[in-house]
């Protein structure tokens, strides 16, 4: 092959390749977000779960929120009613209802006080029943898991996603801003 057929062959691989643009590759299929919204249907599920735990385990005095929080207030308390921006302080006893196995607890044996937290950064679940009870107020909530943690995998706690929970609290101290 002569000088001047290599040059032309190479001047045309070169003009042909210089047309060809990223448009004209097909376009790379980012992987779709998890989800974590819930369906009705799984909401659904999950409090029939939850009905199922109190009938096994004899529950009594169970109150069902309209949101699916299930509830029942052993004190009232009679202090403080927490609201928005408040900081709180309780003890608690958090159990997994899938496996019964408690998960952490905060208890005069380990803490007078209790554990101390801005009451807007609590679980959706846990704001709703604290808010029903006042200062030194004992409540037991079994909360589905969307108004827990979701689908949400958060590692630092060791709870599983879509893990409904059992939460006994005492609220000791409200905290006005």
């Amino acid at each position: 092959m002569t000088m001047k057929k290599m040059l032309l062959l190479l001047s045309l691989l070169v003009a042909f390749t210089a047309c060809v643009t990223n448009d004209d590759k097909p376009p790379f299929n980012e992987p779709d977000p998890p989800n974590y919204e819930y369906t009705q249907e799984e909401k659904d599920a999950e409090i029939l779960r939850i009905e199922e735990y109190i009938k096994q385990f004899d529950l009594k005095d169970i109150i069902k929120a309209e949101s699916g929080l299930f509830y029942r207030i052993d004190e009232q308390g009679d202090g403080l009613f927490i609201e928005e921006g408040d900081t709180v302080i309780f003890h608690f006893k958090t159990t997994n209802l899938e496996t019964n196995e408690v998960l952490g607890e905060s208890n005069m044996e380990n803490n007078n006080y209790g554990q101390s937290f801005n009451f807007d950064g609590l679980l959706p679940g846990v704001k709703e029943g604290l808010q029903l009870i006042q200062e030194r107020g004992k409540i037991t909530m079994l909360v589905p898991a969307h108004l827990a943690y979701g689908k949400y995998p958060v590692s630092f706690t060791g709870i599983e996603p879509e893990t409904n929970l059992m939460f006994e609290m005492q609220l000791n101290i409200v905290l006005k801003p």
